[in-house]
């Protein structure tokens, strides 16, 4: 418990209400091994690979061989 005159952060202030809530939830003769429970890492998730999307065709910014864009300006 805080004594008087003393100042928290407020980090340290919602550490202390989660100490207090987990104490009030699992009861004293839970607590250590409850916190304990908590203090580990998680199991992680084994990694699953995506499916591949179909591929998009690749934009071409340069016109093709036949189109109009290629042929030389007409001179009439």
């Amino acid at each position: 418990m805080k004594r008087a005159g003393q100042r928290w952060s407020m980090d340290g202030a919602r550490q202390m209400a989660r100490l207090r809530a987990l104490y009030r939830t699992a009861g004293p003769a839970r607590f250590h091994q409850a916190l304990r429970k908590g203090l580990e890492e998680p199991p992680r998730p084994e990694h699953q690979p995506v499916a591949q999307a179909p591929r998009r065709a690749q934009r071409r910014f340069v016109p093709s061989r036949g189109s109009p864009l290629n042929r030389a300006a007409s001179s009439n």
